[in-house]
């Protein structure tokens, strides 16, 4: 077989690959087994395989597997994750139903070179359009022998049982927890983890305690606390992690809740997310973030951005849409670094401004879907994607050309 046509067979993962040795490889054999199994067209096909990666010998380093409605047998998954060569694992079963065991977790466990593993089960049970994802069985084995070394570890509940065993992977630096069942998540078990630099925290529930914990993970760089709904969390508790790089906060709360943002002093963050927490004002605190390049405030109800945006001097992407802006930020303008706007679904009854024509970087500029938006459109010579179209009538999406006009 030419190298050609292996590549074509085993999808674009393999051109970002390492060299092939021949066209006989670990991977044109995990094709066939799973091609044998359930036959599919190419495209279908490529939906299961994800990825597969060979080193120079030919042999496998690195697998993703979506097993989708459990097409392929158990039996056949054990066999095609059983190379022992394998560093990278990414398995992903989806289901109809919530029916579930472990029964491959333990193979990939035993794995002697294994570094990054993903093992994640989704449901589509309950609804066409809602998506859940169960871990029933993962707390019960234990992280030892070769997953020592493992760095990036997805879909396991942290609790009591393994929390231990989870606190002595020393090597371990990222780590997302997924809807945890109710189940006490135990925090406190990661603050031995020393080498940990990515938490992504994601529709569990956690305790005024559980922040406490996670605030005095000094170690990490990146942070996400998304999709929680709980009362009186200390967000403001966050300002310890100084060594943050990279924070997303979505912890939806009602109008009773009181949730204080503040960040006066994580003065190296570079990406901040407070998407989708129902606040009408931005913290002053953000006028710390010296750093900042990347500000997400979409889904909220901020009616205002305020003078202070000034001072961020290195902000390149900004995103409102969704909230209550009534008039266009003139600030903006002095945001010499600003290459996205995206204030697109606000409540603008306003004329574009000329002083966003000399923002000198601009590329971006989305104000799609406003109330009254009047004026000139922008012509600066930085555009590339501009869309001034109303609310309720077709999407304009710009060129170049129609932006300038």
């Amino acid at each position: 077989m030419k190298i050609n046509l292996l590549l074509k067979g085993i999808g674009l993962s393999i051109l970002s690959g390492l060299t092939l040795a021949s066209s006989t490889n670990d991977c044109t054999e995990i094709e066939s087994k799973l091609k044998k199994e359930h036959s599919t067209d190419e495209v279908f096909f490529n939906s299961y395989l994800k990825k597969c990666e060979v080193n120079n010998a030919g042999k496998v380093i690195s697998l993703e597997i979506n097993n989708i409605y459990h097409l392929f047998s158990d039996k056949l998954m054990k066999e095609v994750f059983s190379y022992d060569t394998l560093t990278d694992v990414s398995y992903n079963i989806i289901s109809e139903t919530k029916d579930f065991t472990d029964f491959l977790l333990e193979t990939l466990l035993n794995l002697p070179n294994l570094k990054n593993l993903e093992y994640m089960y989704s449901s589509y049970s309950e609804s066409p359009t809602t998506f859940h994802r169960y871990f029933k069985s993962s707390e019960s084995f234990k992280f030892k022998g070769p997953i020592e070394n493992c760095k990036h570890l997805y879909g396991f509940n942290l609790t009591k049982e393994n929390g231990e065993d989870i606190s002595n992977l020393s090597s371990l630096k990222d780590m997302e927890l997924i809807n945890n069942n109710g189940k006490k998540i135990d925090f406190n078990s990661l603050k031995k983890n020393t080498n940990l630099k990515k938490l992504n925290v994601n529709s569990i529930t956690i305790t005024p305690s559980d922040i406490n914990d996670i605030s005095s993970m000094s170690n990490l760089k990146e942070l996400k606390i998304n999709n929680i709904s709980e009362k009186s969390l200390n967000m403001k508790l966050i300002n310890n992690l100084t060594g943050l790089t990279s924070l997303s906060l979505s912890v939806h709360s009602s109008d009773d809740d009181k949730i204080d943002y503040i960040f006066k002093d994580l003065k190296n963050l570079e990406y901040f997310n407070l998407e989708g927490n129902k606040i009408s004002s931005l913290p002053e605190s953000i006028d710390n973030l010296s750093q900042l390049k990347y500000l997400y405030i979409d889904y909220n109800e901020i009616s205002k951005i305020p003078d202070f945006f000034s001072d961020l001097e290195n902000l390149k992407f900004f995103d409102a849409q969704d909230n209550k802006i009534t008039k266009f930020p003139e600030v903006f303008s002095q945001i010499k670094n600003l290459e996205e706007l995206i204030l697109q679904f606000n409540k603008i009854d306003d004329v574009i401004p000329e002083s966003y024509n000399n923002i000198p970087k601009l590329k971006t500029f989305d104000i799609d879907g406003n109330s009254n938006v009047r004026g000139k459109t922008l012509t600066n010579p930085t555009l590339e994607f501009c869309d001034y179209s109303d609310y309720g009538k077709k999407l304009i999406f710009v060129s170049l050309k129609i932006c300038l006009a």
